[in-house]
Order: C-alpha cells, then sequence, then structure tokens
C-alpha cells in the first residue's frame, strides 16, 4: 500500500482480525514501552533510517521542515531547552511569512465561534464578539458583567446597531423571546 492511497473494506478487515489474534512478545512489548517512553531510537534505529535516505535530494522547504522537527525532536524527547541559535533559527524560519493577511488561509480578521456568531481578531490571537464590540461603541463604554446583547432578528451574524439590544441581565434577554418582545421590536 503506497502511502495517500486508502485500503480497501477487505484489507481493513483482514488488518483487524490479525491484530485480534497477534499475541505481543516480550521483546516487542519491552520495544514498544521503551518508544512510549520518548527516548531517543537506538544506534541500529539511527543507522537503518540514515542508509534510507541517502542519495535522497530533498527541496530547501523540505530541508527547513526537517530542520524545525530535529529542533523540536531533540528538546521534546530530551528535555533540553533550545540554544540561542536555534530560538533565532526557528524565530528566523517561522515569523511573519505566512501570519495574518500574508497568510493565504486570512479571512479579513473574522471568524465565526462555535455558537454562530462573528469574532473580530483584536490582536494576534485574542477575538472579541462583533456584537458585543458594536454595543459598545454605541454606548461609548465598555460592558458589564452579566448584560446581554440580544439580536432583535435572531440572526447572529446581523451587527447592525438597529439590530441589536442591551438587556440587562439573562431574565431581561429570556424575555426577548417572547411574543411581547417581537411586538415591542416591530417584529
Amino acid at each position: 500500500m503506497r502511502k495517500g492511497q486508502k485500503n480497501t473494506s477487505e484489507t481493513i478487515a483482514k488488518m483487524r482480525s490479525a491484530q485480534l489474534g497477534h499475541l505481543v512478545s516480550n521483546e516487542t512489548r519491552e520495544k514498544l514501552r521503551v518508544a512510549s517512553l520518548g527516548r531517543h531510537p537506538s544506534e541500529e534505529s539511527r543507522a537503518k533510517r540514515s542508509a534510507s535516505l541517502k542519495g535522497r535530494i530533498f527541496s530547501d522547504d523540505t530541508k527547513r521542515k526537517i530542520s524545525i522537527s530535529k529542533i523540536g525532536v531533540r528538546n521534546a524527547q530530551w528535555g533540553t531547552r533550545r540554544s540561542k541559535d536555534e530560538r533565532q533559527h526557528l524565530s528566523h524560519v517561522l515569523s511573519g511569512t505566512r501570519t495574518g493577511d500574508t497568510n493565504p488561509n486570512w479571512k479579513g480578521g473574522v471568524r465565526i465561534d462555535g455558537n454562530g456568531y462573528e469574532a473580530v481578531r483584536v490582536h494576534e490571537r485574542f477575538y472579541l464578539l462583533a456584537h458585543r464590540l458594536v454595543m459598545e461603541q454605541i454606548l461609548d463604554r465598555k460592558l458589564r458583567a452579566g448584560e446581554i446583547v440580544h439580536h432583535i432578528n435572531r440572526n447572529r451574524k446581523d451587527n447592525r446597531p438597529e439590530n441589536l439590544a442591551l438587556c440587562n441581565n439573562a431574565a431581561v434577554h429570556g424575555w426577548c423571546a417572547t411574543e411581547e418582545a417581537k411586538i415591542f421590536f416591530g417584529g
């Protein structure tokens, strides 16, 4: 089976049945235990890996990725801190080239959170809910703890000022879902 190809259901069934009836030897169990502890590979394993890679030509991008992975593995496995040179190398390789609007997946600093609300990027890794930001601008103050911003038309992505209502607490916000509130808001 080549990398990238999917196993057929027949192959998967054969592999499962082989795994269910397969007993692991003590030697294999010990190798698995050592591997799970994160210890470095044996000299024999390193020699095999080195021999398999001899003569291969890597692109500059692949060389960069290998370099980064070696730095990460070395620090993760043996618990050593990165040297100043390693930190500078990582910083140079990873900084600025594909962050923010230079990243091909950049969507303008706006994303949809798990509840369907728009969140706006206000700092490098910090997002705030757009409807709360709009309400803070309307009020010209920060929202207090417990204050809830209600979308009158129930569309969580519609953050126009005329579609937002401020509720002092959860009880008032619960009232906003009633038929009486729809009439009050003109809906």
